[in-house]
């Protein structure tokens, strides 16, 4: 049985949240290989000598380049979800025409920002002096590239992007709770109309905004330490360090927070374990795709203005 509302996951924002999908587990895939891997004593003794070769700047660039795109989808998601909160009712239209330039656009500046990373070759060199159960991939910077400004880049992409995105989850949060409050008479039950939509977008703006504030610090540590050649320093080293788990934290946080909070994304995840092991799996499943279009017709709605005008 098809869901009454199934068409909702083929909107522009869904759509979008598709592409971030495969964005960042490409992205988990690239820093697992150019970060983790050569860290690691059972694999670094491969990675020992390699020389400057352009065979690892393609997947050094990846890396980098899929950080970027990530960053410009989840602030495209956000103003998706504001839009649909100021524009009720042209919002599907407008974003029909918006969603190719946008997705254009979060594939193309991050381009802009990494390109130099192909134009130079790669190696690895120690992670510390001496060691030789772990090695670092490094670029050499082109001879008209400033050296250092990688991570200067990457922080200040980081800030700007990270400030828009963070303004467009508070709006929205705002413009929701307004809403409902103006459709109460007794604003002492303000706190019940809060429900979890509005909670949703507070731990995501919160999510992003830990996520991003840790790579502003990381990356602003890299290059104040980078410009004045000290990259033996244990503070260099200790940050470099964390550069991995922080971006899984910006990748993984939406998808256990979705597991967290929607019953409906719960049932659907659970549901492929139990149809696994159930016996009459047939049977399991045409309930589980009952319940869950009785529980699409409560929770998913486009804009709860739509919602409002058709009541």
């Amino acid at each position: 049985m098809r869901p009454r509302h199934a068409k909702s996951f083929v909107s522009p924002f869904f759509t979008l949240v598709k592409v971030l999908a495969v964005v960042d587990l490409c992205g988990h895939i690239a820093w697992t290989i150019d970060f983790k891997v050569p860290l690691t004593p059972m694999f670094a003794p491969h990675f020992e000598n390699i020389g400057p070769t352009y065979l690892w700047s393609f997947p050094l660039f990846i890396t980098y380049y899929l950080e970027f795109v990530h960053t410009m989808l989840v602030m495209m998601t956000a103003l998706n979800r504001s839009t649909a909160l100021v524009f009720p009712v042209t919002h599907e239209s407008l974003w029909k025409k918006m969603l190719k330039p946008s997705i254009g656009v979060s594939l193309l500046l991050p381009l802009c920002l990494c390109f130099q990373r192909l134009l130079a070759p790669t190696y690895t060199m120690p992670f510390t002096m001496g060691s030789s159960n772990a090695f670092v991939l490094r670029s050499k910077n082109p001879s008209w590239y400033p050296s250092g400004m990688n991570a200067l880049f990457f922080a200040l992409f980081y800030i700007v992007i990270g400030v828009i995105t963070v303004m467009l989850n508070i709006s929205s949060c705002m413009a929701l709770t307004l809403f409902k409050q103006s459709k109460r008479n007794n604003r002492n039950n303000l706190w019940q109309s809060i429900q979890r939509t509005e909670i949703g977008l507070i731990i995501v703006c919160f999510g992003d905004l830990v996520a991003m504030i840790f790579m502003i610090i990381i990356q602003l540590t890299l290059y104040w330490l980078g410009i004045r050649g000290l990259y033996d320093d244990p503070l260099y080293d200790f940050m470099y360090l964390q550069i991995p788990w922080v971006s899984d934290l910006g990748r993984f946080i939406r998808p256990f927070m979705l597991l967290f909070m929607s019953k409906t994304v719960r049932d659907a995840f659970l549901s492929i374990f139990s149809s696994a092991i159930s016996p009459d799996a047939s049977v399991h499943m045409t309930g589980t795709a009952v319940r869950n279009n009785y529980m699409s017709k409560v929770s998913i709605i486009s804009s709860p203005f739509i919602n409002d005008n058709k009541k």
